[in-house]
């Protein structure tokens, strides 16, 4: 959603479904909050249910791999990374088409994929509500 208040997001009576987080910063471009709201309300969670689907212990850390943007490499990032469990690699500068082929094969689709999903859900969310 674009705008720079909560307006930009659908109203309070769509129900969305359990574990998102409608959220954004005033720019809408992540940022150290951005980041640690996600590590929290979306990442950590997530984590700590593959875990137990997966029966792995607890103590089991995540692997995040990610670009070099500066607000990645913050220090409270990091500390709320490790604090919740998740070993980084960083990927250097113009080397993504090398060391993240996902980033190129498969994350592109998958986004576009999860736009329609999103895009499907809300307009039927808007018509039930007619």
């Amino acid at each position: 959603y674009q705008g720079t208040t909560p307006r930009c997001h659908p109203p309070a009576s769509v129900a969305f479904p359990d574990g998102w987080d409608i959220w954004h910063s005033q720019s809408h471009w992540s940022t150290a909050i951005t980041i640690k709201r996600y590590i929290s309300n979306v990442l950590k969670p997530w984590s700590d249910d593959v875990k137990v689907r997966f029966g792995l212990e607890k103590s089991q850390r995540g692997l995040i791999v990610l670009d070099i943007y500066a607000a990645h490499r913050t220090p409270e990032v990091l500390e709320q990374f490790a604090d919740s469990g998740f070993e980084l690699v960083f990927v250097p500068g113009n080397c993504t088409s090398e060391l993240q082929p996902l980033d190129l094969s498969l994350n592109g689709p998958l986004k576009e994929k999860c736009k329609e999903g999103f895009s499907l859900w809300y307009a039927q969310e808007v018509c039930d509500a007619i």
